[in-house]
């Protein structure tokens, strides 16, 4: 599962997404994920024209679809959940505050 935050911008930008790694499934539960791979996210510098640009990416290990999406705007932080468990995300400081398997 990939998710992309995003925002409105009028001018064109260069900069790096910032991608975070989230595993929800711990290692001492001896899961194997036999699905498909995560996504590539390109490296380096990248391009952006004007209006919705990424500013963040967030991956979750395994890879399954999302049953539950929200956002709390004023506080800044997602709020996903898989048939795997629960992550919130904040989209200011890049980081996975909590994590439920």
């Amino acid at each position: 599962m990939c998710l992309v935050v995003i925002e409105y911008v009028i001018i064109r930008f260069y900069f790096i997404v910032k991608v975070t790694l989230v595993n929800i499934v711990s290692d001492r539960d001896n899961f194997v994920w036999k699905g498909h791979d995560k996504l590539v996210v390109r490296k380096g510098m990248l391009s952006f024209k004007p209006g919705f640009q990424p500013t963040s990416v967030l991956q979750l290990h395994p890879p399954a679809a999302a049953t539950a999406l929200t956002l709390h705007a004023e506080w800044s932080v997602l709020a996903v959940g898989t048939a795997h468990g629960l992550t919130l995300y904040d989209t200011v400081s890049f980081q996975c505050s909590l994590n439920v398997p």
